[in-house]
């Protein structure tokens, strides 16, 4: 067994005997042989990443409802649809997928700020409505990603302070707002990373030596973190960072739109409401979930 499956092994036999009680030496090995040997991926044994409720995609749907609900017009369906849909890209695109800035990972808020800026300016520049409308989906992807990715939510709880993300290049955070670390496996201290899992909501709201992504997301109610209330809330974790989500996500779409004037062209006549292309795209999402 290489170094690396030898500090691998140590950890998730740390971690399981501890999360799951198991005190018998051979039913935590044959846990850790499903791990590490078959190769089963962390995600799929401690949380339900794409069950939501609220997915990329969900968020971005809502977020168009209210800015529609506050104006005289909709987006057309086209442009709606374009952003629905690059809302989701950076997950699904290898490039995007492995770089920790197009999802605010690592602890490196910096860089993820480099990036939201990068792709606003770009859909604020863009002469093509398409493109602006692609730029546009993959910076709410970041300013999403943020909100269930670090402790913003934890600390701030229900004042719905929005975090000035894109300041953070030139003005880093306070120290004590974290992302945690992807992939999971962070080997120099697995003790840290196993003591992760265990820290109260007091403890989450400082810096955490050794917090990875599956121990602060909150990408769903089935994560450790997401499934947790909100303080003094029956509101879980994931159900308060979407909200978050999608009130910075409207935020950026009207600055977005305000600043480019190609996009005017998405502009359609409001019927009633939250207008009828917006309720399409709803109809969208619920076949997709």
């Amino acid at each position: 067994m290489n170094s690396f499956r030898k500090k691998s092994f140590r950890f998730w036999f740390r971690l399981i005997s501890k999360f799951f009680g198991m005190k018998n030496n051979k039913s935590i090995k044959a846990a850790i042989f499903l791990i590490l040997f078959l190769e089963i991926p962390f995600n799929v044994l401690f949380s339900f990443g794409e069950k939501g409720p609220y997915l990329h995609s969900t968020i971005t749907t809502e977020a168009l409802a209210r800015m529609s609900q506050k104006k005289s017009y909709e987006l057309d369906f086209t442009c709606s649809y374009q952003l629905w849909y690059m809302s989701g890209e950076n997950d699904y695109n290898p490039t995007f997928a492995k770089d920790k800035t197009y999802h605010c990972d690592n602890n490196d808020l910096m860089g993820c700020s480099w990036r939201l800026n990068q792709l606003l300016e770009k859909a604020y520049t863009a002469t093509n409505k398409m493109q602006a409308l692609r730029y546009t989906g993959l910076a709410l992807h970041i300013v999403q990603d943020f909100y269930s990715h670090s402790n913003w939510v934890e600390i701030h709880n229900f004042s719905y302070l929005l975090a000035e993300i894109e300041s953070f290049s030139k003005i880093p955070p306070p120290s004590y707002i974290q992302t945690g670390y992807f992939p999971d496996l962070f080997l120099e201290n697995p003790q840290a990373q196993v003591d992760c899992y265990f820290k109260d909501m007091s403890a989450i709201k400082s810096y955490i030596h050794g917090g990875t992504h599956d121990c602060l997301n909150k990408d769903s109610n089935f994560t450790k973190r997401g499934m947790l209330f909100a303080e003094n809330s029956a509101m879980t974790l994931h159900e308060l960072a979407a909200e978050y989500s999608i009130r910075h996500s409207v935020k950026v779409i009207e600055k977005v739109f305000n600043k480019n004037h190609t996009l005017k062209l998405c502009y359609r006549p409001k019927v009633s409401g939250v207008g009828c292309n917006t309720m399409l795209l709803r109809n969208l999402e619920s076949t997709q979930n």
